[in-house]
């Protein structure tokens, strides 16, 4: 179920585009703006990213997110048959600016993309699967501890496949997520 770096340029043409959303969990961190929109970081926030990196390799954080999968219900997991879960570095100038966000106070862990099932017709069929995309650098970059990137990947999952079912932020939001 989880595609690591699936790469193709764009998006997928669909006949399904009117109903296609795009859906976010975005985290708003308390940061003040400088020059350029970016953060202003001390060195030793680049030495604790950098040993967080190396301590949550990629292998790990694949196995977190197929943990956090496999912790769904099974009736929601039956569901996501046409669904793809992905791993990137970062994500795009475009996704972000598409759910328009401020890089230097949004923070983006995952991106949904697709019909959510609450959309979809009795004739919806034959369609390209839908897309979560999990990015790697910002959460093993906000999250110190390994228990910390845990949690965080599985409310990252759980939020994204709750907008695969339709439920949009608020709603999301309002159930913890």
């Amino acid at each position: 179920m989880l595609a690591h770096g699936a790469s193709f340029s764009g998006r997928p043409e669909t006949n399904r585009a009117d109903r296609k959303t795009k859906r976010y969990f975005v985290h708003r961190a308390a940061t003040t703006k400088t020059e350029g929109h970016r953060e202003r970081t001390s060195p030793l926030d680049s030495i604790l990213g950098a040993r967080t990196l190396k301590r949550m390799d990629r292998r790990k954080f694949h196995r977190l997110v197929e943990e956090a999968l496999d912790t769904l219900p099974g009736a929601v997991r039956l569901r996501m048959d046409n669904v793809t879960v992905i791993v990137e570095d970062e994500p795009t100038d475009e996704q972000i600016d598409g759910a328009g966000l401020d890089p230097a106070c949004d923070t983006l862990f995952g991106f949904y993309e697709g019909s959510p099932l609450s959309l979809r017709g009795y004739d919806f069929a034959m369609a390209l699967p839908d897309r979560i995309t999990l990015f790697y650098r910002p959460l093993v970059e906000t999250f110190r501890s390994p228990a910390e990137i845990r949690e965080q990947i599985r409310r990252t999952v759980v939020h994204e496949v709750a907008h695969f079912l339709g439920l949009d932020d608020d709603e999301i939001e309002g159930l913890g997520y």
